[in-house]
């Protein structure tokens, strides 16, 4: 008993058990916020890399997200993905395999770079055939920078 009450993860349950049962719920719950550290770390790093792509397709029109853009992406999409994945809770049980010992392991940056693909590809193909629409205006810059003249960029999003 002396090990769950010197965990990190105190809880009016862990004492009600005075047998070994604490040790399996210590583990799993150890194990989970192992897990939830790598796929935030892996979440972030997919943000950012698609984010890039996002940057360099506004970039081959001769453009950028306004600032508006960039606040509803943190907001909107950054924000409620944090706070999502921070709900959720340990399994009821150990798994027999081990989580990943290494955060950059082949696995992992296989389904980071396999979902950076999938999701590259989507945009590529969504703003190639967006900008063959009839009804589309391509981007037309102006000296001012003002976000009513990046309505057409929406489709990056």
């Amino acid at each position: 008993q002396k090990l769950c009450s010197s965990s990190v993860y105190q809880n009016k349950n862990y004492f009600q058990v005075a047998d070994i049962r604490c040790v399996i719920t210590l583990i799993s719950e150890g194990r989970a916020a192992l897990v939830t550290s790598y796929s935030a770390f892996l979440c972030m790093a997919g943000y950012s890399l698609t984010q890039f792509i996002s940057i360099l397709l506004l970039y081959w029109i001769a453009t950028s997200y306004s600032q508006m853009q960039f606040l509803f992406i943190d907001i909107a999409i950054v924000t409620n993905l944090a706070f999502l994945s921070s709900q959720t809770r340990a399994h009821k049980g150990l798994a027999s395999s081990p989580p990943p010992t290494s955060i950059l392991s082949t696995a992992s940056m296989l389904s980071l770079f396999g979902q950076l693909a999938i999701g590259a590809t989507a945009q590529i193909m969504v703003f190639c055939v967006i900008t063959t629409q009839d009804w589309f205006k391509p981007f037309a810059p102006v000296h001012h920078d003002n976000d009513e003249d990046r309505k057409s960029l929406q489709v990056i999003f």
